[in-house]
């Protein structure tokens, strides 16, 4: 099992995972409670930054991240989750936009 270590980067990417025990901001990103802060354009960033993370992924040694002092997720769930959420948030706001 391979544990990730602080502010571990995805190879040949610049997205950034979260660590929990870093700052509150990045516990929120873990959680995905710092998307409704960002706005459309940084939303579609953060997309593609996850996008390319996912690419990049090395399914064959798949690195954990931590969520509390003995829990850990799979990165790759993670990311899916991601993922789903970024997109659900984007389509939110074009139902909004539409008004």
């Amino acid at each position: 099992m391979n544990i990730l270590a602080k502010r571990t980067r995805i190879r040949n990417t610049s997205y950034v995972l979260p660590d929990v025990f870093f700052s509150y901001e990045e516990y929120q990103k873990l959680h995905n409670l710092d998307l409704r802060e960002l706005d459309t354009f940084s939303l579609w960033q953060e997309l593609f930054k996850v996008k390319a993370a996912l690419a990049q992924l090395d399914l064959r040694q798949q690195p954990f991240i931590a969520i509390g002092p003995s829990e850990f997720v799979p990165t790759l769930g993670w990311l899916k989750g991601r993922y789903r959420a970024i997109r659900r948030e984007l389509r939110n706001r074009r139902g909004v936009e539409e008004w």
